[in-house]
């Protein structure tokens, strides 16, 4: 019972990355539309042996982790950095981190015109 939750967990996507590496190249992003973007992009580029095909897999499919897409993709990142594991990328979207988003307004005429 223990082999399907890893091959849902962090680490067993990690494990599966170490499996991969000498073999495809591959990009974790969080969602499909992620996906589909890339993967868009990838087919205006064209493929050559300079441009190797690249698989790209979502965060969705990591489950029973607690975290949201992003930060799975961040844990996986940390995780296969530190065992080492080459031939992979992760993308994640910065989205409203380290925003400020606190507007400060000033009315230089002290009143406003209404038309």
């Amino acid at each position: 019972m223990a082999a399907p939750q890893l091959a849902n967990s962090i680490n067993g996507y990690v494990a599966k990355l170490i499996f991969r590496q000498r073999t495809q190249r591959t990009l974790l992003v969080e969602g499909r539309s992620d996906k589909i973007i890339l993967s868009s992009l990838l087919l205006r580029v064209g493929r050559s042996k300079h441009n190797p095909s690249i698989l790209i897999d979502t965060a969705e499919t990591i489950k029973n982790t607690g975290l949201g897409n992003r930060e799975t993709v961040e844990e996986v990142h940390a995780v296969a950095r530190q065992l080492g594991v080459i031939g992979y990328a992760c993308l994640a979207d910065r989205e409203f981190r380290d925003f400020k988003c606190v507007a400060h307004y000033e009315d230089s005429l002290a009143y406003h015109i209404v038309q």
